[in-house]
């Protein structure tokens, strides 16, 4: 007896001296026990014409003059993006640039780099912390790299402190943003005299 199993998925036949029990375990094997001749095995030979149907490989891809692609019906080479342009447009579909930073209308954020705003140093912070919060393109407090923390917290309160005949909107505004508690009813002179005790401001 030589036992011939056909498979159900490729039609691949293969014919054997004893029945071979790996395959009598899988459903898609069809087993016949009937007698029959041995002839060559292995896999059906592949058809030259493809499943889906011929491909079209004179499609015009674009370009000046037209270029031809080989690859036609799988993908358009004209249409296919750079690793570097998938990158950035991924990016800029998540709401983000190429660096993975966040983008958008953010008003901390700096327009022109899309970097948000460091967080402002308290008046004890170190001269590092000060340096670098100065330096940033958002804030743009123009300071020495040697220079000392008092020195940058001047040029900050220069940069952004109201002028002394400011309104007293302007500086109870920047008396809430600096953290010093205010009330705007008290005047203009009371406020700036409140910042300036708190140190974000000088008299």
């Amino acid at each position: 007896m030589s036992p011939k199993y056909t498979s159900l998925e490729d039609g691949q036949v293969i014919v054997t001296d004893e029945p071979r029990a790996d395959l009598d375990a899988l459903a898609r094997w069809q087993r016949d026990d009937s007698p029959a001749d041995r002839g060559p095995q292995g896999i059906t030979p592949p058809s030259t014409t493809p499943v889906a149907g011929e491909v079209n490989k004179d499609a015009v891809t674009g370009g000046n003059p037209p270029l031809l692609s080989t690859t036609a019906g799988i993908a358009n080479p004209a249409d296919t993006l750079s690793a570097e342009e998938a990158q950035r447009k991924a990016a800029e579909d998540a709401g983000s640039n190429a660096n993975g930073e966040a983008t958008g209308d953010d008003e901390s954020s700096d327009a022109g780099s899309g970097d948000a705003a460091p967080e402002r140093p308290g008046l004890n912070g170190s001269t590092e912390e000060w340096l670098a919060y100065a330096k940033h393109p958002s804030i743009g407090v123009e300071v020495a790299d040697d220079a000392g923390r008092d020195d940058i917290i001047a040029a900050y309160i220069e940069k952004f402190a109201p002028a002394g005949n400011a309104k007293g909107e302007e500086w109870a505004a920047y008396a809430s943003d600096h953290g010093v508690t205010v009330d705007e009813k008290d005047g203009r002179d009371k406020i700036r005299a409140a910042v300036v005790a708190a140190g974000w401001a000088t008299a």
